[in-house]
């Protein structure tokens, strides 16, 4: 499962070309294209794509053996924008408490990464509660 831990920047950085990246994850470079139109991966400044990039991709490429297409992919990209106001929102308050300006910005922080990993967690669980209640899984 998700974990706090797994929301932290940095963790595994890479900078790819989407050469790299396509090839990291076996898809053709047209459908790593079709997955930063809705921006489910993207380059930084410095024209780069990272660990995340290459996570996302190889999800995409399993997903792709099921019929999946980029604009399949739209969905999620919507639900992520809507998950991260909603937890941006909820960590506000650990960020307004008094005390040392570094100290509420660390606790914001890890508020962040702690509702993040739950939402993970709900997510799984209510997918795996509904296919069971639909006799489909």
């Amino acid at each position: 499962g998700m974990r706090p831990e797994d929301f932290r920047p940095g963790a595994g950085r890479v900078r790819l070309t989407r050469g790299e990246l396509a090839e990291m994850a076996e898809l053709d470079e047209a459908y790593v294209a079709e997955l930063e139109a809705p921006g489910l991966v993207w380059v930084s400044p410095a024209g780069h794509y990272d660990q995340d990039a290459v996570i996302i991709c190889q999800l995409a490429a399993r997903l792709q053996q099921f019929g999946f297409e980029g604009r399949h992919m739209r969905s999620f990209r919507v639900v992520a924008d809507r998950e991260t106001g909603l937890i941006e929102q909820m960590a506000t308050p650990f960020s307004k408490t008094t005390g040392r300006e570094r100290d509420s910005k660390v606790r914001a922080q890890e508020a962040v990464r702690e509702i993040a990993a739950l939402f993970m967690q709900l997510h799984a669980a209510l997918l795996r509660a509904e296919l069971i209640r639909s006799g489909k899984a």
